[in-house]
């Protein structure tokens, strides 16, 4: 004899089946009010790195390059997240400009043609970057990149920043 097994004993089964099942990875909605939380905190030692769970969308305010990019985007970022109560994160990236590149075309003997950069070495850079929104039509990230666009941080004082801005603060 079989057993019997009801329709709804079945659909019982697929829900419990599905709900266990791992859900894939959601971006935050942004629907709760910003003021319910407290501000980002802001460690003075701190790089804040970004990391992977960061984002994933943020809003470049700065870029760094110099001998003291790294202290200055971390005096930024300390300011941004203590002052202005921003998420504020630090990418850095290093380039090498130095060695001969491949160029377009040939030599007149038939060789490639080997060019090089004008200023030779290798650069490190610094970005400053805000963020931890949804999406890109999030209206907090709208909101904090007008915020960013109007801000005149004391890190970038010309007699603070002693580095080169790759771009001005937006």
């Amino acid at each position: 004899m079989r057993p019997h097994v009801s329709p709804g004993g079945l659909l019982l089964a697929a829900v419990a089946a599905l709900s266990a099942a791992p859900q894939p990875a959601a971006a935050q909605s942004g629907w709760l009010p910003t003021a319910w939380f407290s501000g980002a905190e802001a460690d003075p030692k701190a790089m804040y790195p970004l990391a992977e769970k960061d984002g994933p969308w943020l809003v470049l305010a700065t870029t760094f390059r110099g001998e003291t990019a790294r202290d200055d985007a971390r005096r930024l970022v300390q300011e941004l997240r203590g002052s202005h109560r921003l998420q504020a994160y630090t990418h850095e990236k290093a380039f090498d400009y130095s060695g001969a590149q491949p160029g377009m075309g040939l030599n007149p003997d038939g060789t490639p043609k080997r060019m090089r950069y004008a200023n030779a070495g290798q650069v490190v850079e610094v970005a400053v970057v805000v963020g931890d929104f949804a999406s890109c039509e999030d209206q907090r990230g709208q909101k904090t990149l007008q915020k960013i666009k109007s801000l005149q941080p004391k890190a970038l004082a010309a007699a603070t920043a002693k580095t080169r801005l790759v771009s001005d603060f937006l």
